[in-house]
């Protein structure tokens, strides 16, 4: 897994080397800002530093409320409510993996572990909405608002299609409130799908159900970092 972590001068990126699940007290196994320690940080307290846009798990294990790579996990021990780390142990090899991380402007989508990564950043479009459409040349952009402290900018080329509209998610029209709780991303003949309801996985379903979405043979994204709501008050 890569993060991208939002800082007083901007951002960097860091490997995930390991998550530890406690609501919205998780946190995640990160380098500082210089890449010169190691550190545990919480992901949504006091407000969202954290997103993850690359949710490649290769290598990962599970052990209790901790995942990350095994030769990690090895080395993080709990005690008196204390997680202790034996950086000493794996600070070379997280080094150099760390070296092998590229920044990225736009994020391809071209397999489920690209999917993953995009909803690990949107928190799966739950209660954003569409901020503006707009064409440039061939290639089409929708531009979601989220409520997780980020925006994410879709490029669509190729065979585009989409019943969405500016604010959707975020007006009343006819006394209905076109919301969306939560969204889904699936491949079918050679195109991809993004769709406002997480129980659709066909174009036969989006039929069906007049589902709002939108289509192209090719999609980018791109994560924008905007100001993370506090989340102190929500801790479990």
């Amino acid at each position: 897994m890569i993060a991208r972590i939002s800082t007083k001068n901007g951002f960097y990126n860091s490997i995930v080397f390991a998550i530890y699940y406690k609501g919205w007290s998780s946190k995640v196994l990160i380098f500082n800002e210089d890449y010169t320690a190691l550190k545990f940080v919480k992901i949504w307290i006091p407000k969202r530093n954290i997103y993850i846009y690359n949710a490649d798990e290769e290598g990962w294990i599970s052990k209790g409320k901790i995942e990350g790579y095994e030769w990690v996990l090895k080395n993080i021990s709990k005690k008196f409510f204390q997680t202790k780390i034996n950086v000493s142990a794996i600070f070379d090899k997280c080094k150099t993996l760390q070296a092998t991380v590229k920044d990225y402007e736009w994020f391809d989508i071209k397999n489920e572990s690209d999917v993953k990564g995009l909803m690990y950043a949107s928190v799966d479009f739950h209660d954003s909405y569409v901020k503006k459409i707009y064409k440039d040349g061939a290639k089409q952009y929708i531009h979601f608002d989220t409520t997780w402290g980020c925006e994410i900018l879709f490029e669509l080329d190729g065979n585009i299609e989409t019943n969405l509209f500016e604010d959707y998610g975020h007006i009343v029209i006819d006394n209905v409130f076109f919301d969306i709780i939560d969204s889904t991303v699936f491949f079918e003949n050679d195109l991809i799908y993004w769709v406002d309801d997480d129980s659709i996985k066909s174009i036969s379903k989006i039929r069906e159900s007049q589902a709002h979405y939108f289509c192209a043979k090719n999609v980018k994204w791109k994560l924008i970092i905007s100001d993370p709501k506090i989340w102190g008050e929500m801790k479990s």
